[in-house]
């Protein structure tokens, strides 16, 4: 389960550094993602 973390972890800062470089404008999809991920891991965590 570990590992699965840490796989959600580092796919959401992969997500969040692509967005970012593709550019400012895309502000409103970082939040998103981080909200999702905000929303996500409690879940995996209580899953364990």
């Amino acid at each position: 389960m570990i590992n699965e973390l840490d796989k959600l972890i580092v796919g959401a800062a992969a997500t969040m550094a692509i967005i970012y470089l593709i550019g400012s404008s895309a502000i409103w999809e970082i939040t998103k993602t981080v909200a999702e991920c905000l929303l996500v891991i409690p879940v995996l965590i209580w899953a364990i």
